[in-house]
């Protein structure tokens, strides 16, 4: 009984000092109470520009530009008051309304007017049109002349209803083109209002079979974008000339790159008929012509030339001699190898001009007079 007893006094002093153990540990593990004072506050300071950081300076002042990109710049600077945007109204569907978009180039002046050259198809089956300038609002503008067949026209603003900025672009000589010659492409593209596009001289002397009409020159093709609405406007040389009229482009799948635009050279000349008489007098010899190829012209022993397949009755080619094939080696000093050729060499004389037409005929070469006449077709 009594080491029972002990054992149970023993069991409870352990117990005892176990607990007494345990509640000193947990009481020494917990955190001492920390009073929470609010964290001073930083004084507020005010934002304000850095001395080392500004605002990017106007273009025309930046000095981090290239020189090649200063050139552009400078150059579109010094356009954008010259190029405008054209709007042609007429109606459709009963309603009078936007027909189409695109692009001009300022060009001439007289003490009333100011002349604008743009594309034929732009202009053409409206009623009403007026011009976007840069910085100001739309002006009424008027048609001088058109002629399908070159793809110009000219339009004319009243100086007195001019509300913005115009300056009139400078022409360069475009006989003097160089392929890989670096441009721009200036003009209302798509509508969305002036921009400019850049690349190089592709090629020049271009012509299509397949295009409406018969270009009177070659054309110079481009692979600076040139997409709708640029029509009309300003192909431009790195000294800030219009060297050609915008004119067409052809797309697909297969084709990237292929811009064309008129010569300004002939661009301006037709343009200037059109100011005065208001159409383009036509030049015509009166053959209808036929291409041959190179091949089959030395398999038959014929000079290379083009084919007169028919000559119409009464006409210059008639009266000179000219007869249904007959090859036509050359015109004055310009051999024509093609239809293409032959009617551009015509085109590029005035009616009652007289040319040498050089023709091959039964084994004999001769040379003909002839005085090229004027047609409305």
């Amino acid at each position: 009984m009594k080491h029972i007893l002990q054992r149970f006094i023993l069991m409870m002093l352990m117990a005892v000092v176990i607990g007494i153990t345990f509640a000193l540990v947990f009481d020494w593990l917990q955190p001492e109470p920390v009073a929470e004072t609010p964290a001073p506050q930083a004084p507020i300071t005010p934002v304000v520009e850095s001395d080392t950081v500004a605002p990017l300076p106007p273009a025309e002042s930046r000095d981090d530009l290239t020189g090649d990109e200063e050139t552009v710049v400078e150059i579109v600077d010094r356009l954008k008051h010259a190029i405008v945007s054209v709007n042609t109204f007429g109606n459709f569907r009963g309603q009078h309304q936007l027909l189409g978009a695109g692009s001009g180039v300022a060009f001439e002046q007289d003490e009333d007017y100011v002349y604008i050259m743009t594309n034929n198809h732009v202009v053409a089956d409206g009623n009403a049109w007026s011009i976007d300038l840069l910085d100001g609002g739309e002006i009424p503008a008027e048609v001088v002349g058109t002629d399908a067949d070159t793809e110009i026209a000219v339009m004319r603003l009243n100086k007195n209803e001019i509300t913005g900025e115009l300056d009139l672009a400078p022409l360069a000589d475009s006989s003097s083109l160089v392929v890989g010659e670096n441009v721009l492409a200036i003009g209302n593209a798509l509508g969305y209002g002036q921009s400019v596009t850049r690349g190089i001289i592709s090629a020049i002397d271009r012509t299509f079979e397949d295009y409406r009409g018969s270009y009177a020159y070659k054309l110079i093709q481009t692979d600076a974008a040139i997409n709708p609405g640029n029509s009309g406007g300003a192909l431009v040389n790195m000294k800030g000339e219009v060297i050609g009229i915008n004119t067409l482009k052809i797309g697909g799948d297969r084709v990237e790159g292929m811009g064309f635009a008129i010569p300004i050279q002939p661009a301006r000349e037709i343009s200037s008929k059109l100011m005065e008489l208001g159409y383009l007098p036509k030049t015509f010899i009166g053959v209808a012509s036929q291409y041959i190829d190179p091949f089959t012209l030395k398999q038959n022993d014929l000079p290379l030339g083009t084919l007169v397949w028919s000559v119409s009755p009464g006409s210059p080619a008639e009266q000179a001699g000219i007869r249904r094939e007959d090859i036509i080696i050359k015109v004055d000093d310009t051999p024509t190898p093609d239809p293409e050729t032959l009617g551009s060499v015509i085109r590029s004389h005035q009616p009652g001009d007289e040319v040498i037409v050089t023709i091959f005929r039964a084994g004999q070469t001769m040379e003909l007079p002839v005085t090229l006449a004027e047609t409305t077709q």
